[in-house]
């Protein structure tokens, strides 16, 4: 929308002189919009009056089938229609007409595509408003592409690898066990390096002080070194008799992969294999990429963004999924607590197993938006590999629109 001046009369802004006009263009090119407005100003002390010229528009129809009806509008200040002119003519689909509203002029259609309408001198007030729209409204404005979204089993939510560490006797000074390249020695007489662990003095507080020094709880200093630094990427808990679980931080296969080695001297003080996964396998959650931003489900939910709780049932995921995408629900709960709204595509609620997502955007360009997921249960599907296929995003209607006034200054 732009406008242009180009003063006739001989006044400025600090010397106006009453009656003298001023000519304006009005200038609307939006795109995918048959439906255009524009509202006299009410600038200044409010009592200046737009004497409409003459107008030009171009409107190019889609492929929709439908007579267009462009008509010439004029409201008041509560929006009630006090003129209105429709052009003689009609627009069939897949055409391009350009309609002259000037006085002057007689009603005539030049060749096949220029309109002429002969328009009575038309004074607009400030705040009532210029519309120019078709009235028939086939294709006036942009429709937004839809997919849908089918789910109809529970999720396969991401799980963390565990390993399990058993000590059954007492660690022996130098005695190590590096986990994912972090390496922990035991010393009778505690020295002050990350790393290092105080036997002390008994199986029972070497369990503790090994379980102390993964998160850093118990006493630093006597437990453990005092610049012994937490675990990033492995948890531990507390010991069940000989036994304690080792946790990967980060859910997946990836965790599988994590080494843990030792060099105990005693034999019962072992890892149940060279990697976490053993005692509970890492597994990558499903995911479902929705114009490239991904969503995985969790059955342990982490907090980054994009992670959404499997709910531990379907009618849960359901409600989760939903909720991730405009932040409804509770964070931290239903999904990751750093979740992100979707900025180009929104979803509804489902209806049975079936969710449609929208994109934000009308248009066609709404067409390429891409929806793509890793779902291990094979009903739980997109219609499509992108967006369109339950409702095609059509542009609409292009009207393009120039319009000459006189302000009358008073």
């Amino acid at each position: 929308m732009a406008w242009t001046s180009n003063n006739t009369g001989p006044y400025s802004s600090s010397n106006v002189q009453p009656l003298i006009p001023d000519i304006f263009v009005f200038s609307e090119e939006v795109a995918d919009d048959a439906d255009k407005s524009w509202v006299a100003s009410t600038d200044g002390d409010g009592t200046d009056l737009y004497e409409l010229i003459g107008m030009r528009v171009e409107l190019i129809s889609t492929v929709v089938v439908g007579s267009r009806q462009v008509v010439l509008e004029i409201q008041d200040t509560d929006s009630d229609v006090v003129h209105s002119f429709p052009a003689h003519v009609t627009q069939a689909a897949s055409l391009t007409y350009n309609y002259e509203f000037a006085a002057g002029v007689v009603n005539d259609t030049i060749g096949t595509t220029q309109i002429e309408y002969m328009m009575p001198n038309l004074v607009l007030q400030p705040g009532e408003t210029l519309r120019v729209y078709d009235s028939a409204t086939i294709d006036s404005a942009p429709v937004a592409a839809q997919g849908t979204l089918t789910l109809d089993t529970i999720p396969t939510g991401a799980v963390k690898s565990e390993g399990t560490l058993t000590l059954d006797t007492i660690p022996t000074d130098a005695d190590t066990m590096t986990v994912d390249g972090r390496v922990y020695t035991w010393e009778d007489s505690l020295t002050n390096v990350d790393g290092n662990i105080y036997t002390g003095g008994s199986l029972a507080q070497a369990k503790l002080n090994l379980v102390a020094a993964f998160d850093l709880s118990g006493t630093a200093g006597v437990d453990y070194a005092t610049a012994m630094t937490a675990h990033a990427t492995v948890t531990i808990a507390a010991f069940s008799v000989n036994d304690a679980v080792l946790t990967a931080v980060a859910p997946g296969t990836a965790g599988n992969t994590i080494v843990t080695t030792e060099t105990y001297t005693p034999a019962g003080n072992v890892f149940d294999a060279a990697t976490l996964g053993t005692t509970t396998a890492g597994v990558d959650g499903d995911t479902m990429t929705v114009d490239a931003r991904v969503y995985t489900w969790q059955d342990d939910l982490t907090n980054a963004d994009g992670n959404v709780f499997t709910g531990g049932s379907l009618a849960q995921a359901k409600l989760n999924i939903v909720a991730a995408f405009d932040l409804s629900g509770t964070p931290g709960t239903d999904y990751a607590t750093a979740m992100t709204a979707h900025a180009t595509v929104t979803m509804a609620a489902f209806i049975a197993d079936d969710a449609i997502l929208t994109a934000v955007t009308a248009g066609t360009a709404g067409n390429s938006i891409v929806t793509t997921e890793t779902y291990t249960p094979v009903g739980n599907i997109f219609d499509a590999a992108t967006l369109g296929t339950t409702t095609a995003g059509t542009g609409g209607d292009d009207m393009v629109i120039h319009a000459r006034f006189k302000r009358w200054l008073r």
